[in-house]
């Protein structure tokens, strides 16, 4: 891929410079996840949670067929307005950082979408898997990403094959610490992780012993490896296990959300009636 189909912000350039701490944030939950303005609100709020915690956070999206690793806040306004859906959402006037036209709504581009859509010249917010992928390619890794739900096995897989690109990136990803809150709850969730497991990704629970199930605070299964300590799994698992274990795979670890935006727990879901 030619260097001109890659850009860093100059913040993420200097912060690689540097080798301080950049945690890698995917794009899909601001153009496809979120309603507007929601998702512009949510998507600053994760970029200003990263800074607090001393590291810089880098939004990676393709517009106009350019990788882009880092997003000014203009761009992440433009990437959020592509939801908004009358007339006066989409006014120019909108902020000084986001005047000009909004964009047509983004594609969704997985690992296997990016080489296609940068040819193309297309513009595509990044899943988990192309995120991932991007952050290690272009020297962000092993590192740290940050997302919402993490795909996976879907219900009656085993006539659908419907699996998200999402685990087999995680099983490539040498090291890198996944943080999110949990599984889509939608998923086939034992399935899921057994499948982790098959492909040799350590999931841990952030105070946590049982599977938050994204929105939910629970979701009634059970797993082996918990953290109590806000700073062990980067430590433990995504920067030592490279070097002492020679595994290539991430680690993903799984924080509830907090309570008053949760429900309790869901049933089973991916229990068949």
């Amino acid at each position: 891929m030619t260097a001109e189909r890659i850009a860093l912000t100059s913040e993420v350039s200097a912060t690689l410079a540097t080798g301080r701490p950049i945690v890698a944030l995917e794009s899909t939950v601001i153009a496809q996840g979120l309603p507007w303005p929601e998702n512009l609100e949510t998507a600053r709020a994760a970029e200003a949670a990263v800074r607090a915690a001393g590291a810089v956070p880098a939004t990676i999206a393709v517009l106009d067929g350019t990788i882009r690793i880092g997003l000014t806040d203009s761009e992440l306004v433009s990437v959020a307005r592509t939801v908004a859906t009358t007339a006066a959402d989409v006014g120019p006037e909108l902020t000084e950082e986001g005047r000009g036209p909004a964009r047509h709504r983004l594609k969704k581009a997985n690992r296997r979408d990016l080489a296609a859509i940068v040819a193309q010249g297309h513009s595509a917010a990044t899943t988990v898997s192309a995120t991932l992928w991007i952050a290690r390619r272009f020297g962000l890794g092993p590192g740290v990403m940050a997302t919402g739900g993490l795909g996976g096995v879907h219900r009656q897989a085993a006539t659908s094959f419907d699996i998200s690109t999402d685990l087999d990136e995680l099983a490539r990803a040498d090291g890198a610490l996944v943080v999110c809150s949990g599984l889509k709850s939608i998923l086939d969730l034992p399935a899921t992780l057994e499948t982790l497991e098959t492909r040799g990704v350590l999931v841990v629970g952030y105070r946590t012993d049982e599977l938050p199930g994204f929105w939910r605070v629970r979701a009634d299964y059970l797993w082996s490896t918990e953290s109590t300590r806000p700073m062990r799994p980067p430590h433990s698992f995504a920067s030592t296990a490279p070097w002492v274990f020679p595994a290539r795979s991430s680690s993903h670890n799984q924080c509830p959300r907090p309570k008053p935006w949760t429900t309790t727990s869901c049933k089973r879901p991916w229990m068949r009636p």
